[in-house]
């Protein structure tokens, strides 16, 4: 796995809007599915995300007004797209809901999607574009008044950031990294998304690795492997448990490492 990176999600808690009984049973079925989507993603069970978040965005289409809306069943969409190695038709997807969708936060959730999936293996090009669509993104839903989504995109601009460190040589970027992933862990910690918050951890691991900071990137990735553990993500746990050996195997600790993923 290319740099120790998880894959991203989130949905809000809550729906935005009160309405009828039926109206608030239909939210309730739309947060559901996206919790259960992004939950499969997670998970690289790519055939069932894509089949809740398909589900999510045909109820969304009814109520394109409510929050979450459309634009956050086909960030999802784009992601498994993406995450199965499908670049460029989620970058397709997500350009083609632009027209459809013209709200504000409608715009800036495709426009972090967008950073999200254009910021590793697009190129140089698309990558100086990611971090452009990160920025934005983490402006809009500060404006808002989106506090986990303003986290998101900070977790996007953070993994931007350590790209352009590793692949562009640019040292300083990693500390711009560690400082967007921090502000990120800090916001997602307050809103309550312990997964964001965990993802948003590990990007401040995978960025101290890079400045040759291993000591401190492995006991961070240590304490995620519980974390992931505690919250019941298998993949997560395992994903976190091989960063850690790959770590001890750069400090030169073989036993360590083959102990970690024998684990």
């Amino acid at each position: 796995v290319p740099f120790c990176f998880p894959k991203k999600n989130n949905f809000p808690a809550e729906p935005s809007t009160a309405g009828s009984v039926p109206g608030r049973m239909a939210e309730a079925d739309v947060l559901r599915l996206l919790s259960e989507a992004e939950r499969h993603n997670d998970e690289e069970e790519s055939s069932q995300a894509e089949q809740k978040a398909e589900e999510a965005l045909k109820l969304l289409r009814k109520t394109p007004e409510v929050v979450p809306g459309p634009a956050d069943a086909v960030r999802i969409l784009a992601l498994s797209s993406s995450a199965q190695g499908n670049r460029k038709a989620a970058l397709n997807r997500i350009a083609a809901e632009r027209p459809t969708l013209p709200g504000q936060r409608s715009q800036a959730v495709l426009t972090l999607a967008f950073a999200e999936v254009a910021n590793s293996r697009c190129g140089s090009k698309r990558r100086e574009e990611a971090l452009q669509a990160a920025f934005q993104a983490v402006e809009s839903f500060r404006a808002l008044g989106d506090r986990r989504m303003e986290g998101w995109s900070l977790v996007a601009l953070a993994h931007t950031h350590v790209q352009r460190g590793t692949k562009s040589e640019i040292v300083e970027e990693l500390d711009r990294a560690i400082e967007a992933a921090s502000e990120a862990e800090e916001i997602l910690r307050d809103v309550g998304d312990r997964v964001g918050e965990g993802k948003a951890m590990h990007t401040i691991a995978v960025a101290l690795s890079f400045q040759n900071n291993i000591d401190e990137a492995v006991e961070r990735s240590r304490s995620l492997v519980t974390y992931w553990h505690d919250l019941g993500y298998k993949r997560l746990e395992a994903f976190q448990q091989e960063c850690v050996s790959e770590w001890e195997l750069a400090r030169h600790n073989p036993e360590e490492a083959l102990e970690v993923a024998q684990a």
